[in-house]
This record gives C-alpha cells, structure tokens and sequence, in this order.
C-alpha cells in the first residue's frame, strides 16, 4: 500500500515537473503578456495629447477593441499550448474549429460589417460627439459612438441606433462651420433695385444684431437673382456662423426677411 502510495506521489511529482510546470509557465506568460497589453494601450491613450475629449473618448473605443481582439488571440494560443502540453490532438480541434468558426462568420457577417465600419468612423474622426449629421435617413445629434451603432436625437427627441455599416453616405451638417441660407421668391412685377434694396436692407438688420450669434465667420451676402419665371424671381441671403448658432440664426433671418418685406410692401411668391 505504501510502495502504490510512493508511485502515485512520484508520478504526481513527474507530472508536475514535466507537464504541470509547462502548463504554469504557459498561465504566466499568457497573463504577463495580457497586463503588458492592458497597460500599453492604457499609457498610450493617456500620452497621446487630444485636442478634446471627444478624440480621446475615441481613441479609447479603439484602444477596447484592439484590448478584446488580443485578448482572444491571448486566450486562443494559451488554450492550443495547454491542450498540446497535456498531449491533447490540436489538429482535428482546430479543424472544428475552423469549420465551426465558418458557420459564425457567415451567420455573423452584418456584426462584422458593423464592427469593421467602426473602426473606420472612429480612426478617420468623421464626425463627433455632438455633431448633427445625416446618416441612413436619418438627420440628428450624436450622442454616442460605438464599435457597432451610432445613436442620433432628432428634433423630436427621437432616439434613433443606426448601425455602422448602414451609413453609406454621410453628411456632417455642423463640421468647424454653418451656412444659414434663406430663399426669397419676389413677384416680378417688383423693381427689382427695390427687391436689391430690400435684402441688403436685412444684411444690414442681421449684421446690427451680429452679437446675438457670438459673431459671424462672413458677412451677410445677398446673392441673385438665383432663378426666375415668367412670375417671381428668387434671391438668397446668407450668412456663415459657427454650427452651434445656425438654427438661432435661420429663425432670426426668417423674422427680420418679414420685417423687412411688409415695411416695403412687397410681395412674396
């Protein structure tokens, strides 16, 4: 009983010797590596100088998502080491594997789509937090950026998650500056030195009250006529501010275009 006893702890012995010490080292260099990826992707977020939250919220994203795909591949090598330490066959596991690995890639091809479409709007910084953009159909505020969807607030107040690889086509409606632009359509039987008259009398009303949009980046400009018929004829009158300051402008130039018009009488189309 005592001889069994002492071969069952001499092969225990040789077991972890041999076998047991391969699979330690293995567990130690699969977490050693693990934190020096962790604390890499940490420090570089952190060095990186940002010129605003936004980039470096983005940059931690990324900084996740490059974490998670090491950490599989991590676990993955850990995983086939041990098998192949405990003389398990690797060869028809990973051909499981890959078969299996198939099957989800195929059921899966819209998350990855998504996921790919991720990583190419948070490098490339095509829009940020905040931004109104029009993506997908759908016009709003971001309010979220992740490696899947893009949450938008519309007017309304509407939530709106649209998936990455949804957004085709872009449109970035508040990108370092706005133009308001307001179409004017005149009766032609109007003069038209008094319709010119008219809209530089409202550029000037617009630049008096400048101080209400924090500034304008361009003067107000009077541009036309822009198009015309056998009735009306159009102009425009626009002014560049900063995007935050565009919808007080819009609804502004609307209100002094009234003033204007029914002091001279004139008559829109």
């Amino acid at each position: 009983m005592a001889q069994e006893a002492q071969t069952v702890m001499r092969g225990i012995a040789a077991w972890w010797l041999t076998t047991g010490l391969r699979i330690t080292v293995i567990l130690m260099v699969a977490g050693v590596t693990w934190y020096a990826v962790q604390t890499w992707l940490e420090r570089l977020v952190m060095r990186v100088p940002f010129d605003s939250d936004d980039r470096r919220e983005r940059a931690r994203t990324l900084a996740r998502a490059v974490r998670a795909v090491l950490g599989a591949v991590i676990v993955a090598a850990a995983t086939l080491s041990i098998l192949s330490a405990l003389n398990i066959p690797v060869g028809p596991l990973l051909a499981s594997a890959g078969i299996t690995g198939l099957a989800i890639a195929v059921g899966s091809q819209a998350l990855v789509r998504d996921f790919v479409a991720g990583v190419f709007i948070l490098a490339e910084g095509q829009f940020s937090l905040g931004d109104v953009i029009r993506a997908a159909g759908v016009t709003g505020t971001v309010e979220r950026i992740t490696m899947r969807t893009v949450w938008l607030r519309d007017q309304q107040g509407q939530v709106h998650v649209v998936p990455n690889s949804a957004i085709t086509v872009m449109s970035n409606l508040t990108r370092e500056w706005s133009r308001g632009v307001l179409r004017l359509t005149f009766a032609l039987d109007h003069d038209l030195r008094e319709i010119q008259r008219a809209l530089e009398a409202m550029a000037d009303r617009l630049t008096l009250q400048e101080g209400l949009f924090g500034g304008f980046l361009e003067p107000p400009l009077v541009v036309g006529p822009v198009d015309f018929t056998a009735k009306a004829v159009s102009f425009e009158l626009t002014v560049k501010v900063l995007p935050a300051q565009l919808h007080t402008l819009e609804r502004r130039m609307r209100l002094v275009a009234l003033e204007v018009v029914r002091e001279r009488e004139l008559s829109l189309v």
